[in-house]
């Protein structure tokens, strides 16, 4: 007994580090979902003001873990369908005796992106040393997700401790860093009434330009339904929707 103790206090000091990061990385989600919901349920601020809030406490916390990760929290359910390269991914719900619910919302990767790019600009770091991470609810699955860039990850919330082992390196910064680092962020804690609404007219009118712009859905993969032709039998030259990931998707739909 004696010696499986020493093995293991032995184990976890020389995988300390990585311990320390594993455990920090699942605490900075939790610090964004706890934050989220005190702002939006207990002071009644508006979700997109919340969810704004809490990333932006959620980055310092993770600043101060010694390593950078920026987190997108997701607290959807149902499935989800998306690529890394669309803009929009897909959200079905389902419920017996009803044709599913479909609903978009903006790509929480490109979301990431353009959080890490202004905070790379902002605060002078590389983005090599920042890491995107798309953190969704247990509640939902993630049905089709395609990634192509191996530094992002898009994984549930119990997934985090493993799906993030991978990214864990050297220390790259000291706390000098982190002390430059928190004075820069601070300021954007403090906005006011009039930045946050304007925020959120802005983050409106981009929808409104995206629901504008898109087209017929696929309740089951999530892709573009197209309209094709029937080229034999009876049905021929009769139009209908058709999945554009056919043959690997057969959904088709009237018109």
């Amino acid at each position: 007994m004696k010696k499986i103790i020493e093995l293991i206090k032995e184990l976890c000091k020389k995988y300390k580090e990585l311990i320390m990061y594993g455990i920090m990385g699942v605490l900075s989600t939790v610090v964004n979902i706890v934050s989220f919901t005190i702002f939006e349920k207990v002071f009644g601020i508006p979700a997109l003001i919340s969810n704004v809030i809490a990333w932006v406490i959620t980055v310092i916390f993770a600043y101060i873990t010694n390593k950078l990760y920026v987190f997108e929290s997701k607290n959807y359910s149902g499935w989800i369908f998306g690529s890394e390269q669309d803009e929009d991914w897909t959200q079905s719900l389902f419920c017996r005796g009803h044709e599913p619910q479909k609903e978009h919302f903006f790509n929480p990767v490109l979301q990431n992106k353009w959080h890490i790019k202004h905070l790379c600009e902002l605060l002078k770091i590389k983005q090599e040393h920042v890491y995107s991470v798309i953190v969704f609810s247990d509640r939902c699955e993630l049905k089709s997700i395609t990634l192509y860039n191996q530094a992002i990850k898009v994984l549930h919330l119990f997934q985090l401790r493993h799906g993030i082992s991978g990214f864990l390196e050297k220390t790259v910064l000291s706390e000098a860093d982190i002390a430059r680092l928190y004075n820069l962020l601070y300021p954007y804690t403090q906005l006011s009434e009039e930045k946050k609404q304007e925020h959120i007219r802005n983050i409106e009118l981009d929808q409104e330009s995206r629901e504008a712009k898109r087209g017929k859905i696929c309740p089951v993969c999530g892709g573009e339904l197209v309209v094709r032709t029937v080229k034999r039998g009876e049905r021929k030259g009769q139009t209908f929707y058709g999945c554009s990931a056919y043959p690997k998707c057969h959904y088709t739909e009237k018109m």
